[in-house]
């Protein structure tokens, strides 16, 4: 039997934790439990782009200085492997 057909796409991390890209405000990053649902990222230069604008975005804000949202360190990504007829 043939292997599926997989395609690699990513998910973004902060603390480890499922997190989740919003681009209001100049972008920032949020946990996802409960009911947030986790969107996948299709290529890992868009992901690191949209992480740096939360890091940016994260650096003005003093509030989020304090709490440690602008250090790179807390933010990463997992791959994960989707069929190729998911959407």
């Amino acid at each position: 039997m043939a292997k599926p057909k997989t395609r690699t796409m990513y998910m973004h991390t902060l603390d480890g934790q499922p997190a989740r890209f919003d681009a209001r405000d100049g972008g920032f990053l949020y946990f996802c439990g409960g009911t947030a649902t986790v969107v996948l990222v299709p290529t890992l230069r868009r992901l690191r782009r949209e992480q740096q604008m939360a890091i940016t975005a994260a650096a003005s804000d003093p509030n989020q200085v304090c709490n440690g949202w602008h250090k790179p360190k807390r933010y990463s990504y997992v791959r994960v492997e989707v069929p190729s007829s998911a959407r």
